[in-house]
């Protein structure tokens, strides 16, 4: 959850910019936006949610669940690690294209 819910709070403002660039028929400015919002995306986000990921076990452990159930739940993550920055270049491209 931790993960996919930030990148699609970042994702949640492209449309917006990107529908303003569009209307005013500045259509280099939505390429840009997208390209930003990519690198963001896969130089910022996805690595510090990797990092969290990576440590869940121990964090968890510090917040008092059990052991088994913070193992458990990092080889969850570490296996969910491969779809991160899929889903972030999905969510910022279907976002793009939603633009009227």
């Amino acid at each position: 959850m931790t993960g996919f819910s930030v990148l699609i709070g970042f994702t949640l403002g492209l449309p917006v910019l990107c529908s303003q660039a569009f209307g005013a028929r500045n259509f280099t400015r939505c390429g840009d936006l997208l390209q930003r919002t990519m690198l963001i995306h896969l130089l910022v986000v996805v690595p510090a949610v990797t990092l969290i990921w990576c440590n869940a076990e121990t964090i968890l452990v510090a917040m008092h669940q059990p052991p088994e159930i913070a193992a458990l739940a990092q080889r969850f993550l570490i296996w969910r690690l491969p779809a991160l920055p899929c889903f972030a270049l999905a969510g910022d491209l279907s976002n793009f294209l939603k633009v009227d």
